[in-house]
């Protein structure tokens, strides 16, 4: 069996994120630049984003951890899948 990886999980994010980007006509931004100012995100946006992350990387993010600040950023989505999977 394959290890699961943060890169491997960090694959399939950045191709999520590029997806609604282009449904959105716009690009993703670079590494630190808001996804929710680029216009990748809006609220409704970041719930699926979240169900993405639930339901295809079998992460469980609990409703207190549903802020804007943890996934604002590709650098802050890297590091709170980095941090659930306990790196």
């Amino acid at each position: 069996m394959m290890k699961v990886t943060t890169a491997g999980h960090m694959d399939r994010v950045i191709g999520y994120l590029q997806q609604i980007a282009a449904d959105q006509g716009v690009a993703v931004p670079a590494e630190t630049e808001s996804l929710f100012q680029a216009g990748v995100f809006d609220s409704f946006g970041l719930l699926d984003f979240v169900t993405f992350m639930e339901q295809e990387l079998d992460i469980k993010i609990p409703d207190e951890d549903l802020l804007e600040g943890n996934f604002d950023t590709v650098a802050k989505i890297r590091a709170y899948i980095d941090g659930w999977m306990g790196g």
